[in-house]
């Protein structure tokens, strides 16, 4: 019993070392007077370092596929947006998102899947991918978003775990906002509107001074190449006409007078 202690204590102290001088160290200023809390302490921070040492290692290798993968993502990217044009081009209203994702399908080979969104229940979202056909995580992600009573709200294509060089998120080449469309389009209505009002209403006045002018032009008794009858009969149209002498003729605000011989025109307003 007496050789089993010392035993026991020196695997002990073998398990609670580290060749961490700095998990030592904290241990040591963590627990300076008990030796199983140190070991605990130890064999804690040892598993911690472990765990971290391999995520390292993993994100590391990932790296280094997603590095090694840039060359051939680099000769798929023309399939990939080639792909988001086609959906972005087949994307409009008055579409259902169930009819969007048969599209899709026929489009990219595979299934879409329509569900809740996640901050508004009542409306859902179409969402499908274009993944690349390297040794990458890199796609381009969908989704299209509708209202409660089928409406499309927007269609949006994400470009996920891009390349270097390559842009990561929203790429607005190849998204539509149908929201802001139907506002366009009906600012561009309400303004066809307007202008067809003010363009009416310009043809009128237009056309009532063209007719002024035409009326102008019968009813003036000073107009020329005119004979007297024919200046008594437009002057007759400002009122009764009043002779003041064998050639003078007044109607309204109106004078006309006649030389008495040949009965050319002397005077007239």
């Amino acid at each position: 019993m007496k050789k089993i202690i010392p035993l026991l204590i020196a695997i002990s102290f073998i398990v609670g070392c580290t060749n961490d001088e700095s998990i030592n160290r904290q241990c040591s200023i963590d627990y300076p007077h008990s030796f199983i809390d140190k070991m605990n302490c130890i064999n804690s921070l040892e598993k911690e370092k472990a765990i971290r040492v391999k995520k390292d290692a993993e994100l590391k290798a990932e790296e280094e596929k997603e590095a090694s993968a840039r060359s051939c993502i680099a000769n798929d990217l023309s399939r990939m947006e080639g792909l988001a044009k086609r959906i972005y081009d087949a994307t409009n209203e008055p579409s259902s998102l169930e009819s969007l994702k048969k599209i899709y399908k026929s489009i990219l080979g595979r299934d879409g899947v329509i569900q809740p969104s996640d901050d508004d229940i009542k409306e859902n979202l179409l969402i499908t991918e274009i993944p690349t056909k390297c040794e990458s995580k890199f796609e381009f992600l969908i989704n299209v978003r509708a209202n409660q009573n089928g409406q499309l709200l927007w269609l949006r294509q994400w470009a996920n775990t891009s390349p270097e060089g390559y842009i990561s998120g929203l790429h607005y080449e190849f998204s539509k906002e149908f929201e802001k469309i139907r506002r366009q389009k009906a600012d561009a209505e309400a303004d066809a509107l307007m202008k067809k009002v003010k363009d009416d209403l310009e043809a009128t006045r237009l056309a009532n001074l063209a007719e002024e002018k035409r009326n102008s032009e019968i009813s003036d008794p000073c107009a020329p190449n005119l004979t007297k009858a024919e200046r008594l009969v437009r002057l007759g149209k400002f009122g009764v006409i009043r002779q003041e002498s064998s050639d003078t003729y007044l109607a309204g605000n109106h004078r006309v007078v006649f030389f008495s011989w040949d009965n050319s025109l002397i005077y007239c307003r």
